[in-house]
């Protein structure tokens, strides 16, 4: 949800010209969407063991 907050207030800046904030929250938005993609697939649930073949 913050997420999409900082997009919107990012559109907002990029449309006033706000340069002095609209570049650093863009930097802090890639930067949490890539940590959120490393997030996704690092935080796998744990393998069940393997039940011997009959």
């Amino acid at each position: 949800m913050a997420l999409v907050v900082a997009e919107t207030a990012q559109i907002a800046l990029g449309y006033t010209g706000v340069l002095a904030v609209h570049v650093p929250l863009g930097v802090a938005i890639v930067g949490t969407a890539v940590w959120f993609a490393w997030w996704a697939v690092r935080a796998r649930p744990p393998a069940r063991p393997r039940t011997p073949a009959p």
